[in-house]
C-alpha cells in the first residue's frame, strides 16, 4: 500500500470519529493531491498556516499541530470536487438553466450601431460628462455581462448530447 493510500485510509478512519469525510481524487487506483505530504512536512507550522490562509482554509483538527494543516492542504481539492459533483455549493447549471440563459441573452438583444460605437469609445477610455456618464457605464456593463453570459453558454453545456447553437 502506498503512502497516499495510508493517508487516505487514516483519514477515512478519522472521518468516522469526527463525523467528516476527507476523500481524495482516485484515478486508476492512484491518489492525486494538490501537494505531496513530503513537500508539506518540511514546511514550518507558520508556513503551513500561511498557505492555508492564502487559500482560505481552516485546519482539520487541532490548529497547534502541523498534521491538522497538512491534512487540510492534502484534502481540500478532493473535497471541493466531491462537493461540486454532489450538487453542493458551486455547481453546473441544469439543462433548464441553460435554456433560460439563452432566453435571457435573447431578451438582452444586440447593440445598435450607435451603441456599439459608444461601447468601443468607452473601452478606449472616452467618457461622457455627468449625468450621461452613468448611462454610458451602464451600457458598457450590459455589454460585458452579455459577453460573459455568451461565453458561459458556449463553454458550459451540462448535457452530454447538447450542442450549443452557433453564435
Amino acid at each position: 500500500m502506498c503512502t497516499c493510500e495510508l493517508i487516505v485510509n487514516w483519514r477515512l478512519k478519522l472521518s468516522t470519529v469526527c463525523n467528516r469525510q476527507y476523500p481524495s481524487i482516485s484515478i486508476n487506483g492512484h491518489y492525486h493531491f494538490m501537494f505531496t505530504r513530503s513537500e508539506l512536512e518540511i514546511k514550518t507550522l507558520g508556513e503551513l498556516k500561511g498557505l492555508c490562509k492564502q487559500y482560505g482554509l481552516k485546519p482539520l483538527g487541532n490548529p497547534s499541530y502541523k498534521t491538522a494543516w497538512i491534512d487540510t492542504l492534502l484534502t481540500f481539492a478532493a473535497i471541493a470536487l466531491r462537493q461540486m459533483k454532489e450538487g453542493e455549493g458551486l455547481r453546473r447549471i441544469t439543462f433548464k438553466g441553460y435554456q433560460d440563459l439563452g432566453q435571457a441573452l435573447d431578451q438582452m438583444g444586440e447593440p445598435t450601431d450607435q451603441q456599439a460605437a459608444l461601447i468601443r469609445a468607452t473601452m478606449q477610455g472616452k467618457r461622457l460628462e455627468y449625468p450621461h456618464r452613468y448611462d454610458q457605464e451602464t451600457l458598457l456593463n450590459l455589454h460585458k455581462a452579455k459577453m460573459q453570459l455568451e461565453q458561459v453558454r458556449a463553454q458550459q453545456c451540462c448535457a452530454p448530447t447538447c450542442v450549443p447553437p452557433a453564435t
